[in-house]
């Protein structure tokens, strides 16, 4: 009984650094409310040359399935210019969905013991406030906590109510997290 669970702990831990890896780049902002369905158009510079690489989730997607995703998952899309002809020379599109980066930084987050009391489960931290450097937010935390991998994380403060109220302003919270990560340029 107790090695199928060290064994499935292990790998959990061992896969963890490896399905946390993402692109470091900041979020960008996406255009929203989103344009009537006749005015929904990409376009690109160059009509004969064929779009950008799609990676949705980090899966390689065709363009066509994009219509398929609902723009209220998307927590961050990152957009990255060809830099050789060799490796994605039309440019690459990373696309993360909520419940993509929620698993992420759950993965992250959980080997601090505290956290994984307050939240043991990816998606379980509605009570919960974060505090990204110095940043408190407030609503849909995965657009902020995108960033969150394991090149650029430093650590996380468990924050109880009384600090959330005298630092932060915020009210009505039980506990916050302090996230902190490093200065990455």
């Amino acid at each position: 009984m107790l090695k199928p669970l060290l064994l499935s702990l292990g790998l959990m831990i061992c896969c963890a650094a490896a399905y946390a890896q993402t692109p470091v780049k900041p979020p960008t902002p996406l255009n929203y409310p989103p344009k009537p369905d006749n005015q929904r158009k990409v376009t690109f510079k160059d009509p004969n040359q064929p779009p950008p690489d799609y990676f949705v989730d980090s899966i390689l997607r065709k363009n066509t399935d994009l219509q398929d995703i609902d723009p209220n998952t998307v927590a961050h899309i990152t957009v990255r210019k060809p830099t050789t002809p060799d490796a994605h020379p039309n440019g690459v599109v990373y696309i993360e969905t909520k419940p993509f980066v929620r698993n992420r930084y759950w993965l992250i987050f959980s080997q601090d013991a505290a956290y994984r009391k307050l939240v043991p489960s990816p998606g379980e931290d509605n009570d919960i406030v974060y505090v990204v450097d110095g940043k408190v937010v407030t609503k849909d935390p995965e657009g902020s906590l995108a960033v969150v991998n394991a090149n650029t994380f430093e650590g996380l403060t468990i924050l109880n109510r009384k600090t959330l109220e005298q630092q932060y302003g915020v009210k009505g919270r039980k506990h916050g997290v302090l996230v902190k990560l490093k200065n990455i340029k």
